[in-house]
């Protein structure tokens, strides 16, 4: 898809058709995903995930707080060095 975007960019540059058609495509993908992400949390059984414990949670908060610092310090060394 992003090479056909791509094409279809360097192609249709200044067509009205080719952005009318880009912004139809972009309000569905988000009309699909909140679909999506709404049938994810209707099937999610709660009585489930207390089931679980308290451990997953603790190992998905490291992981969590991993990416998070990784993130801060490559934003701030790119801020730093390159800008």
């Amino acid at each position: 898809m992003i090479i056909l975007r791509n094409m279809g960019d360097e192609i249709y540059k200044y067509n009205s058709n080719w952005i009318e058609s880009i912004d139809i495509i972009k309000l569905f993908s988000k009309i699909l995903l909140t679909m999506a992400m709404a049938a994810i949390g209707l099937s999610t059984n709660l009585k489930d995930i207390r089931n679980m414990g308290y451990k997953p949670f603790i190992v998905g908060f490291i992981a969590m707080l991993t990416v998070g610092i990784f993130c801060i310090i490559t934003i701030e060394t790119y801020l730093k060095y390159f800008i």
